[in-house]
């Protein structure tokens, strides 16, 4: 945020919490507005998404509710959602005005701009998988096609954000669909804008006799440093460490790390997540989450039983337990077919 507000000094910043505060610090004394999860969600879908989610999750799939209280609880006309792991090197409202944008109000930024070489036809394979775009970021300005967009966003996040589960990958497989059917898109295909770990091959990044950061003539507007780990600042990233960095993407990193450490990283890491226990303490399993979601969708999970009040739901099934169960789900989904669903 201290960054962001160094290169926009006159934009209104919002932080939108996929935790809660719990006592560890005031929202009040911060330099931004806190938006907490019960002020942006609704309490079913709250619960349901904290439970069936993990940490990683969750927060993919609030971004598409982070939208919508900008869109129904602000009088901004746009506005721009950064990933907790973005730095910002300048001011990104260019990438908004663009003269070839037309009458686009939703812009996306594709994790790479150029054909691969031979010897890296592998990276493509990942986007055929992980997503076209890059979902740290996403712009917005108040239109009728966003509203359309982020109640679709919304509705999916809802049930479909998990990772690498259900054949989705959170919230970013998703836009590869958006603009295939809904209307107002516009692809960013600025080389100094969501710098990435897999797109560095392209990216030429350079500092001029100035001291501004170009890559290919263009001014650097932000670096996404995904698995990144700012106490190990000069490797890429934890999925590929082999991937080789540049002397600007290393001066950024120094930066980056410095400013992390500065703000009280080491210190916020060991705050506990909200979500993480039943409410006598047991910690939840990834098995319990998946099971739990898997019961919602099928209709056998009671509408009013709290998850986090039932711990011995999830222990190890009997026999009768699960001839029950499978009754359960053949009836929710005789039920989810015969309403058309």
């Amino acid at each position: 945020m201290d960054c962001l507000r160094a290169v926009d000094p006159a934009v209104t910043q919002y932080v939108f919490l996929a935790d809660n505060v719990d006592g560890y610090f005031n929202p009040a004394d911060e330099s931004f507005q806190v938006v907490l999860p019960e002020d942006f969600v609704e309490p079913s879908d709250l619960n349901q998404m904290a439970f069936q989610y993990t940490a990683f999750e969750l927060s993919t799939a609030l971004k598409a509710y982070a939208h919508r209280y900008m869109l129904r609880k602000t009088c901004c006309d746009d506005w721009m959602y950064f990933d907790s792991d973005i730095y910002p090197i300048s001011s990104c409202k260019a990438l908004l005005e663009r003269p070839n944008n037309g009458d686009a109000t939703i812009f996306l930024t594709p994790h790479i701009l150029k054909a691969c070489p031979p010897d890296l036809i592998w990276l493509e394979t990942l986007f055929l998988h992980y997503g076209i775009y890059n979902g740290g970021w996403l712009g917005i300005r108040r239109s009728a096609d966003a509203e359309v967009f982020i109640e679709w966003y919304v509705l999916r996040l809802r049930t479909h954000s998990f990772s690498e589960y259900r054949f989705s990958f959170t919230d970013q497989l998703w836009l590869n669909l958006a603009p295939l059917y809904l209307h107002g898109f516009s692809v960013v295909d600025d080389p100094g804008a969501n710098i990435g770990y897999w797109n560095l091959h392209e990216r030429n990044m350079t500092e001029t006799p100035d001291g501004s950061n170009e890559v290919d003539g263009t001014t650097v507007s932000f670096v996404h440093f995904s698995g990144w780990d700012a106490t190990n600042p000069m490797t890429v990233t934890r999925y590929y460490p082999q991937i080789e960095s540049s002397p600007a993407w290393r001066k950024f990193a120094a930066a980056y790390s410095k400013d992390l450490l500065s703000a009280g990283l080491l210190t916020t890491r060991t705050w506990p997540y909200s979500w993480a226990c039943y409410e006598n303490g047991q910690v939840i399993g990834a098995q319990d989450r998946r099971k739990f979601a898997d019961q919602s969708y099928d209709g056998s999970w009671p509408a009013t039983l709290d998850p986090f009040k039932c711990p011995d739901r999830f222990s190890e099934p009997t026999l009768k337990g699960l001839k029950k169960q499978l009754k359960g789900r053949l009836a929710g989904m005789r039920k989810r077919f015969t309403s058309g669903q």
